[in-house]
């Protein structure tokens, strides 16, 4: 629908290692507005994780403390 908003928006979550590479894309898909939880086995990665959250026009790129 065409000017209609419907309440939902492209969300993307991809976590990035220290170099900048993507580890993984997370979450690409259409969400309503609201709260959500998302697992990650963090088995394979580094302590300094970047994580790009991307909904709508929102954007945001924050550093994530991964203690293992």
């Amino acid at each position: 629908m065409v000017g209609v908003n419907t309440g939902e928006s492209n969300v993307k979550l991809t976590l990035y290692n220290m170099l900048g590479r993507e580890i993984i894309a997370h979450i690409n898909e259409q969400l309503n507005a609201g709260t959500y939880e998302a697992e990650w086995n963090a088995v394979n990665s580094t302590s300094g994780v970047y994580y790009r959250l991307t909904a709508g026009d929102f954007k945001a790129v924050k550093k994530m403390g991964l203690v293992k």
